[in-house]
This record gives structure tokens, C-alpha cells and sequence, in this order.
């Protein structure tokens, strides 16, 4: 069956005041291009999905979202082309990228559907992070995912997290779970360009 594949990017670490990705990111980045080009090989329609804005609250110089920090990274040193990619600028947390990228697939299936008269019914969803941030991504998806969407696959670059990452993380999943950390949006710096996607 040839399904459409969708692969959602979480957003990682960042350096030099936000204005580069950090190693975690890039191994992400690198597990999303592994799994991409085993599917597209297929002749499979994959696009790789990424929302991350830009955190002004702790990178106040930052410059570009991280969304386009990956996607350069991405196209530029992993190969991709461009039009392998859906890119928004809007998620500030785990949760917006997870409700964001949700929107982004069915927006762009039914703006498919409007071009080419028809869109795959059968489609695959994976969620590509670290392996300590998939047990958080799965309640996530529970939580704000659609009955009429696939459940996706989950898949996890190797990474080993620093003690800070994993308190962070453990705070991450209190705010989950009490309700207290919903989804955040972003506003951009004035003057953004947004990438060409397909």
C-alpha cells in the first residue's frame, strides 16, 4: 500500500544565543532524514513537519526560529530538498508542536485535495525526537490527538540527556499532567521569511 508519510520533528537544544542547533537537535534532525529516505525511496509522498518558533524569552537575540534553523540543516547539510518540507514558526513547547503539527497535516491534505481533485486516503504519522521525550509526546498525542487521524509511530534518536535535560523533563511532565502547561505560541521578529514549502 503506498501511503502518504507525514514525520512530525520536535525541536531540540540550541547554542550561541539560540542562533545555532545544539547536537541534540541535529541528531534529530538526522533520524528524521534517515526515516525520510527510506520511505521516499518507495516513491512514497513524505514531508517532514517542524513548528518551532523562536524562544525570545531565553534567547532574546535569537534570529530565526528553530524551525528554520532545522530546516537549513536539514536541506543544506543533510541534502533534503525544500519541498520535502511543512514549516510553521508558531510552537514554543512539546504540546504546540504536537497540536500544531496535527493541523498543519490536515490542512495540507485538504489543500492537496482542493489542487489535484483527490488526496491519499491511507497516510502514516511518525514523531521523530529523543528517546527520553517519547513517553511525554505519546500522553501528548493522547491528549490533544484526533480520533479521525492515525495513531503515528514513534520514533527515537539516540541521544544520552544531561541531568539537567532530564529535570527539565520531569517539570515538563508535571505541567502535562496537572494542565498547567498547554500548548504556547510564539510572535516572530518583524521581517521573517517564511521558506518555500510544498
Amino acid at each position: 500500500m503506498n501511503e502518504d508519510v507525514y514525520i512530525i520533528l520536535l525541536a531540540g537544544d540550541q547554542k550561541n544565543d539560540g542562533n545555532e542547533l545544539g547536537d541534540e537537535s541535529k541528531i534529530r534532525c538526522a533520524k528524521a532524514a534517515q526515516i525520510f529516505n527510506q520511505e521516499n525511496v518507495t516513491g512514497r509522498n513524505v514531508k517532514i513537519i517542524n513548528s518551532a518558533g523562536c524562544l525570545l524569552f531565553k534567547y532574546p537575540n535569537q534570529k530565526l526560529p528553530l524551525s528554520i534553523l532545522m530546516f537549513e540543516y536539514l536541506t543544506e547539510t543533510l541534502g533534503l530538498e525544500d519541498y520535502s518540507f511543512l514549516v510553521d514558526h508558531l510552537s514554543l513547547n512539546s504540546a504546540a508542536e504536537i497540536k500544531l503539527g496535527m493541523d498543519i497535516i490536515n490542512n495540507y491534505r485538504e489543500s492537496y485535495s482542493h489542487r489535484r481533485g483527490h488526496v491519499n486516503d491511507y497516510y502514516r504519522i511518525t514523531i521523530v525526537s529523543s528517546w527520553y521525550h517519547l513517553p511525554r509526546l505519546k500522553f501528548l498525542w493522547w491528549k490533544y490527538g484526533s480520533k479521525n487521524m492515525p495513531n503515528p509511530q514513534f520514533a527515537a534518536a539516540g541521544w544520552r540527556p544531561s541531568v539537567r535535560s532530564l529535570i527539565r523533563e520531569v517539570g515538563a511532565w508535571i505541567g502535562a499532567l496537572t494542565g498547567c502547561r498547554g500548548p504556547r505560541w510564539s510572535r516572530q521578529p518583524n521581517g521573517q521569511i517564511k521558506p518555500k514549502v510544498a
